[in-house]
């Protein structure tokens, strides 16, 4: 079955099934052991394998062409998707700062620290193996897709590595003889870590929906593509340009206007492609789909 997907859909899938193999763990753990933050780690798991199937069927759909429904692309259903993602993420870790508060304030709860000290440790490993998994054959040409994957995976080795020190701290606590203090360390790194990676899915989700308004431009890569522009109205002479760049998903709308002086109202066709062609040949090295339109005008108006 998944010789028939694309690599990019064959590591989403993968990191799907890996995120259901944490979860179902994480989960029945946390509750065996009644620990708050080893459930959180394994409803984070669930989260992300949703989201996984989820970027799964938004990928193969948006590959499918159909131009006589949808003449522009459904690229914006990439930022949509990762919209959702950071707001499932996003409302988990609301609802797990007031659970762990309420725990706190009710003295904390105690848990065997030495066997959560010992799955955190494992997990801990293996979610870093799956995240360097990800990353090393994630390709140029994938979509943030996969970037967002491996921000999940890199996101849930934090936790664990967190989980991992906070039952350590709690098993020195306990032979010191702090029971006490080792009661809160359970809900206190629930709140830590919910504090902690709140920030992730505010980021994630304002940098998509930019994407989604029509507001985000790559600034980098407009400022390479314009460069290359610049290079161009410098060789033939022309008077001015005007350069329009939006992201969208892994699509990238450019639009240029040459500005040419009176006397070279004359460019033949087969002279504008050539320069259209020069132009392509420089930027189709960045690692998206582009909807390219460049057009020569002597008239500045109709390029404002």
């Amino acid at each position: 079955m998944l010789h028939r997907f694309s690599s990019e859909d064959r590591l989403i899938f993968m990191s799907a099934m890996m995120s259901l193999a944490f979860a179902v763990a994480g989960t029945a753990i946390g509750l065996w052991l009644q620990s708050s933050i080893i459930i959180f780690d394994g409803l984070f798991s669930f989260i992300s394998l949703g989201l996984s199937l989820i970027s799964l069927v938004a990928g193969r759909y948006i590959r499918r062409i159909n131009e006589a429904r949808y003449p522009f692309g459904k690229s914006i259903i990439q930022p949509i998707t990762l919209v959702f993602k950071y707001l499932a993420i996003f409302g988990l870790c609301v609802l797990s700062i007031v659970e762990g508060v309420e725990t706190l304030a009710s003295g904390g709860r105690f848990l065997d620290f030495n066997q959560a000290f010992v799955y955190s440790a494992v997990a801990s490993v293996l979610c870093l193996l799956a995240f360097r998994f990800i990353r090393n054959r994630t390709q140029p040409e994938h979509s943030d897709l996969l970037i967002a994957e491996q921000r999940e995976w890199l996101l849930d080795t934090g936790l664990s590595v967190m989980l991992t020190l906070g039952f350590a701290l709690a098993i020195i606590a306990m032979w010191l003889g702090f029971e006490r203090f080792a009661l809160y360390i359970d809900p206190l790194m629930l709140v830590l870590a919910a504090l902690f990676f709140i920030r992730i899915p505010i980021r994630g989700m304002l940098e998509a929906g930019k994407e989604v308004l029509g507001l985000k431009v790559a600034d980098d890569l407009e400022l390479d593509v314009r460069i290359h522009v610049e290079e161009i109205v410098l060789r033939y002479a022309f008077k001015d340009y005007y350069l329009r760049l939006q992201k969208v998903g892994s699509t990238v709308y450019l639009e240029i206007d040459f500005i040419v002086e009176p006397s070279q109202s004359n460019l033949s066709i087969h002279q504008q492609d050539d320069i259209r062609a020069e132009l392509y040949r420089d930027i189709r090295v960045f690692p998206y789909r582009w909807w390219y339109t460049v057009s020569f005008t002597a008239d500045e108006q109709w390029a404002r």
